[in-house]
């Protein structure tokens, strides 16, 4: 349907460009367009979370550990392009990554832990972590380097 609405007075016949348009529209995974609407806070935690799966190899994390990642990240960025946030304001963006389910409490949300300690699991995968922070309008190059960084 979508490759007929291209058709006009001016181009009256389908080309290969118009279905390849309709494709993308078509085949665009949600979870990375939503993730192309939160804040910079909140990509950058998905990035800490990202990485520290990565790295630890282990599924199970908590803000304390995505915190430190994301402190750990901003003392090394050498510009301002980067905001650093209080605590507070950063479990207040996890919290919302929680509500957006892209991150979801390992225990269902019935612990009694403390916010800060509760186990949670990071449903994004890598693929479409990158692919969201390529594309996020205006993504500080600093955030983009450290989503895609391969080590």
């Amino acid at each position: 349907m979508l490759p007929v609405c291209k058709l006009g007075i001016s181009g009256p016949f389908l080309d290969p460009v118009h279905f390849l348009f309709a494709y993308s529209m078509v085949n665009q995974d949600s979870m990375s367009v939503m993730l192309r609407g939160v804040s910079i806070l909140e990509l950058c935690l998905v990035v800490a979370m990202k990485n520290l799966v990565k790295h630890t190899g282990t599924e199970t994390l908590n803000f304390e550990m995505v915190y430190d990642e994301y402190r750990r990240f901003t003392n090394q960025v050498s510009s301002h392009a980067v905001e650093f946030f209080s605590k507070p304001v950063a479990m207040k963006a996890f919290e919302h990554l929680i509500s957006l389910e892209f991150v979801y409490p390992e225990d269902g949300g019935s612990s009694y832990t403390q916010r800060e300690y509760q186990p949670v699991v990071l449903l994004l995968m890598e693929g479409q972590i990158e692919q969201a922070v390529l594309s996020y309008p205006n993504c500080p190059t600093d955030v983009v380097q450290w989503a895609t960084n391969k080590n």
